[in-house]
C-alpha cells in the first residue's frame, strides 16, 4: 500500500464518521438518560426507541464490511470494529435489552461508546497528522516500475513479523523514529533533511526515500556495528541457558549479562560513530559533540531493530544484507537453543566478515 493510499483511507474513515454524526446521535440518547433510576414515562420510552431505531439505521448504512478490502483491513486494525455496522447494532440492542428501563446503566454504556469514538478519531487524526507531511508523490506507478535513479534513493525497512498489521497505532511511532534516525544521518552527510519521505508501505515493510549519502552512511554504519556482534550473540545464548538452571542469583546474573551487552554495543557504536564523523569531515570539537550523540543513538536503534528480526536494505547494501540475515538466523537459533547450529552459524559469521574485510572502510 502506498502512503498516499493509506492517508486517503484514513481520511475516508474520518469523514464517514463525521458525516453520519454518530457521536451526535449517541449523545442525544445519552442526554435522555438520568443518573438515577426513576419511573420511565411512556413518552420517554418512545423517544428512546425512536432514537435507537434511527441510530441503528445509520450504523447499518455505513457497514465497514461493505467497504473495499483495503479500507476494511485498515479500519479493523484500530480494534474498534464494533462501533460501526452490524456489530454496532447488535451492541446497541444488547445495551437496551439488558438494561431495559435502567437509564443510569444505559447512560454508562453510551458513555463508554462515546469514549471509544473519541479514541478512534484521535488515533486516525494522529496518524494523518504524522503521515501526511511525509507523503511524497511517486514518480513510477504504485505497484510497478521505478526508475533506476530513484531506486538508489530508497531504504527498505522490513519486518520479520508484520508489526504494522498487528497494531496500526505503532505505524506513526515507527515512522517518526525512523524519520529521526534518517535525519541524523542526513545531517551527518550534510544532505537535505527535507528529502526524507515515506515512499511506500506494505503489510510488513516501509520504504523511505532519502539522499544516497544518507543511505550509504546508515547501512555502512549498521554493518560495521554488526561485524563486532559475535560477543553479543554469545551473551544472548547464555541468557537463555540461564532459564534452565536452578540458581538463587539467576536474575542478578541475567542483569549483569544485559549490562555487558549494553557496554559492548556502546563501545562498538561509539567507535563506528567516530569513524563516520571523520569520514564526513566533522573536525570541529564543539560541533562534533551533538552529532556524535545523535549518530550513536541512531546506530543503537538500528541494531535493536535487527535484534527484533528487522532487516535494513538498499541498492547499496549487499554486505549489510548478508550479515543482517545471518544475525537474525543466529538469534532464531539461540531462541530455539540449537547449540550445534548456533556454533556453526557464528563461525560462518566470522567467515562472512573476514571475506568482506577488504571492503571494511566506511
Amino acid at each position: 500500500m502506498h502512503i498516499n493510499q493509506l492517508v486517503d483511507i484514513l481520511k475516508f474513515i474520518d469523514t464517514t464518521i463525521d458525516k453520519a454524526n454518530l457521536s451526535g446521535q449517541y449523545q442525544a440518547i445519552h442526554a435522555m438518560c438520568c443518573d438515577r433510576n426513576i419511573n420511565v414515562s411512556e413518552e420517554l420510552k418512545q423517544q428512546l426507541a425512536d432514537h435507537k431505531k434511527d441510530l441503528a439505521n445509520t450504523l447499518i448504512e455505513i457497514n465497514p464490511k461493505q467497504w473495499t478490502d483495503a479500507q476494511y483491513r485498515i479500519f479493523v486494525k484500530f480494534e474498534k470494529a464494533d462501533l460501526l455496522g452490524d456489530d454496532a447494532v447488535i451492541k446497541l440492542q444488547k445495551i437496551f435489552e439488558e438494561n431495559k428501563t435502567n437509564l443510569s446503566a444505559i447512560k454508562i454504556e453510551i458513555e463508554s461508546i462515546l469514549s471509544s469514538f473519541t479514541q478512534l478519531k484521535q488515533g486516525i487524526n494522529q496518524l494523518i497528522a504524522g503521515l501526511e507531511p511525509l507523503v511524497k508523490p511517486k514518480s513510477g506507478t504504485i505497484g510497478g516500475d521505478i526508475e533506476l535513479e530513484e531506486r538508489h534513493h530508497l531504504l527498505y525497512i522490513q519486518f520479520e513479523e508484520a508489526i504494522f498489521i498487528k497494531n496500526i497505532g505503532q505505524l506513526e511511532k515507527f515512522c517518526r523514529i525512523w524519520n529521526k534516525i534518517l535525519a541524523s544521518f542526513a545531517y551527518l552527510t550534510q544532505e537535505s533533511v527535507e528529502d526524507i519521505r515515506i515512499h511506500d508501505i506494505e503489510s510488513s515493510s516501509i520504504t523511505f526515500y532519502t539522499g544516497i549519502k544518507t543511505i550509504n552512511a546508515i547501512t555502512r554504519g549498521t554493518y560495521q556495528v554488526l561485524k563486532g556482534y559475535k560477543k553479543v550473540l554469545e551473551i544472548r545464548r547464555l541468557q537463555l541457558e540461564l532459564d534452565g538452571l536452578t540458581l538463587t542469583n539467576k536474575e542478578e546474573i541475567r542483569n549483569l549479562l544485559e549490562e555487558e551487552v549494553l557496554n559492548i554495543v556502546d563501545l562498538i557504536s561509539g567507535s563506528v560513530t567516530t569513524e563516520l564523523l571523520s569520514k564526513y569531515g566533522w573536525t570541529d570539537k564543539f560541533e562534533k559533540e551533538d552529532i556524535y550523540k545523535a549518530i550513536q543513538i541512531s546506530l543503537k536503534q538500528t541494531i535493536n531493530f535487527v535484534e527484533k528480526g528487522g532487516k535494513i536494505d538498499s541498492n547499496h547494501a549487499s554486505d549489510l544484507r548478508q550479515i543482517n540475515e545471518k544475525v537474525i538466523s543466529i538469534l532464531k537459533n539461540i531462541s530455539e537453543m540449537e547449540s550445534n547450529k548456533f556454533e556453526a552459524e557464528t563461525n560462518s559469521l566470522d567467515t562472512l566478515v573476514s571475506v568482506e574485510n577488504n571492503d571494511d572502510k566506511i
